[in-house]
């Protein structure tokens, strides 16, 4: 199946005096179901649906430490979201072709977040195994919107004074539809 929309991302972990604690190579992500739905309404102009609004983070389930699952096209929501962030414009830019920010639009997204350990822990640190973009008519409510993407990654404890910045890059993508994803006999590409 020809993937029209493509993400990555990036984490930093730095500690209370600036210092990097681990950084991760770019990675994929899953872009769920929900956001075909989301693109569509945006696309027609629906008037009650906004895109990229709020990036949410979450605990997983403690057993993801031993076996993490991989997040499924169809998920909806995280498994146990525990914050979510409002995205400011400022923090959604274009790239252009090097990976450098354009003032035109182009088909490439980079989102920039940083989640403070003081903000999200309550006694000593706070797990995060999970996240993902919410958009369309999501608010600071928990499971609210629609999901635009999803991952599952390995556990990451944050302390007080503990800062993740996560970059997530979305490009998309143009392209042919395949033969065997038509429907039969009408030219038409299948759902």
């Amino acid at each position: 199946m020809t993937q029209l929309i493509k993400g990555c991302y990036h984490d930093v972990l730095t500690d209370s005096q600036g210092r990097v604690q681990w950084e991760d190579g770019w990675r994929p992500n899953l872009i769920v179901q929900p956001c075909s739905v989301l693109l569509a309404a945006l696309m027609k102009g629906h008037p009650a649906l906004q895109g990229i609004l709020y990036w949410a983070v979450g605990r997983g389930e403690k057993d993801w430490d031993a076996l993490c699952p991989s997040p499924r096209p169809d998920d909806t929501h995280l498994a146990a979201e525990i914050a979510r962030q409002a995205l400011t414009p400022e923090q959604i830019v274009y790239l252009d072709d090097a990976d450098q920010e354009s003032d035109v639009p182009t088909n490439c997204l980079e989102i920039t977040a940083e989640f403070k350990g003081e903000d999200l822990v309550s006694n000593g640190f706070q797990s995060l195994r999970e996240f993902g973009l919410f958009g369309g008519d999501a608010t600071g409510a928990p499971d609210s919107g629609f999901m635009i993407d999803y991952v599952i990654h390995p556990r990451i404890d944050l302390s007080p004074g503990d800062t993740l910045e996560r970059k997530l890059r979305l490009t998309f993508a143009s392209g042919a539809v395949q033969p065997e994803e038509k429907v039969a006999g009408s030219g038409l590409p299948s759902r």
